[in-house]
């Protein structure tokens, strides 16, 4: 019997994770048919769109204000399509505030709920977790620390591992860039969001001149995002004078060329870190997402790769200390410092055993087969 699914993401890691997920769902349940929010990886493979998430991504309380309305007319929306069509299933994938209250809205009306990319209640937000434990029948996570989390407060969970594990593959281009023994080549990745852009890109810019001025043998390669217009980059890029490739796409090729990354915080940190990439990570919110965020958090890390490794091992500078002397000082000591930058090499290794092994999406297809009997 053919199964009607629905599978929502609001940001483009989820865009990513939610794609594989359902291309793992195809090959057990060929029959199953998926609708939802997403971008263009979910409708690649194969999700009927119901709402892009181009303007959906935000990155703080109050820039969440912003979006109101339209995710307000989005919610009604689903539930409009919840109540005429039948749904077996819904699979929500991160976008927390959003998805626990639409999971709410699916229990009401008998709909199954399987959250994929747990919230991150264990860090912040933790009243979020009576929510969870009554309104999501299944929880799948990506860590083993977040199975024994959930599991302490009576929350059905699985651990699959991490899909980012079989998606990290540079395609082996070299990107037109020549490399010789005495330069150095860092990727400034400054996030997959407008508003990330907007915050963060000048910043490490001007990082990268800091850097240059002192090494003339530094060089930068700078992500683009796909989705993201190209003159938003270029009207910073012309403000600037560095030895710099802007490149489209080919995120894992620019970090394998790389010798460090400046990384704003996100998956990308654990794309570096799968990659054995040494880096610092940066992250800007505004003053008042900042202040609600300092009175919320329950860890000393933000970033995904110190949060796996249960300790810092790559610097972070947030908020007032994501400055560019700042950043440029602590980059700088640790590529041209020989021993620091071993040992990253060495703590980026560890990092890797603890993250999962090759299949997390096809355990989690398994999973999500089992709970649809």
């Amino acid at each position: 019997m053919s199964k009607n699914i629905l599978v929502i993401s609001g940001e483009s890691s989820g865009d990513l994770y939610g794609a594989h997920l359902v291309s793992a769902l195809k090959e057990i349940l060929p029959d199953a048919k998926f609708s939802g929010v997403g971008g263009t990886h979910m409708k690649n493979a194969g999700v009927d769109i119901l709402f892009p998430i181009d303007e959906l991504a935000v990155i703080g309380v109050s820039e969440a204000l912003s979006k109101l309305k339209i995710l307000s007319t989005l919610f009604r929306m689903l539930l409009k399509k919840a109540d005429t069509e039948k749904f077996d299933l819904a699979i929500l994938v991160n976008y927390p505030g959003f998805n626990l209250r639409l999971a709410k809205a699916l229990k009401d009306r008998r709909i199954p709920v399987i959250f994929y990319s747990g919230p991150q209640v264990w860090a912040w937000a933790s009243w979020r977790i009576k929510a969870i434990k009554r309104y999501v029948d299944k929880m799948i996570v990506f860590f083993k620390f977040e199975k024994a989390f959930y599991k302490k407060h009576g929350i059905e969970v699985e651990y699959v591992g991490h899909p980012l594990v079989d998606t990290v593959r540079p395609e082996g281009t070299d990107l037109g860039i020549k490399k010789d023994l005495d330069s150095k080549i860092i990727a400034l990745v400054p996030g997959s969001r407008k508003n990330e852009i907007v915050t963060l890109f000048g910043t490490l810019l001007e990082t990268a001149r800091i850097i240059h001025s002192r090494n003339k043998n530094v060089k930068f390669i700078i992500t683009k995002h796909p989705e993201i217009p190209i003159e938003l980059y270029q009207g910073y890029l012309s403000k600037f004078d560095i030895p710099y490739r802007l490149i489209d796409g080919f995120m894992y090729d620019c970090l394998k060329l790389s010798d460090f990354a400046i990384v704003a915080s996100g998956s990308a940190t654990l794309e570096a870190a799968i990659l054995r990439v040494p880096m610092a990570i940066v992250y800007r919110v505004s003053y008042i997402t900042g202040i609600i965020f300092l009175l919320l958090v329950r860890v000393a890390n933000i970033g995904l790769v110190n949060i796996v490794a249960g300790k810092r091992i790559v610097p972070e500078y947030l908020q007032h200390n994501c400055n560019p002397r700042n950043i440029a000082n602590g980059v700088s000591g640790i590529l041209f410092g020989p021993k620091k930058y071993g040992k990253m090499k060495e703590d980026l290794e560890s990092v890797n055993s603890l993250i999962g092994a090759p299949g997390a999406s096809d355990r989690a297809a398994r999973v999500i087969k089992d709970a649809l009997k």
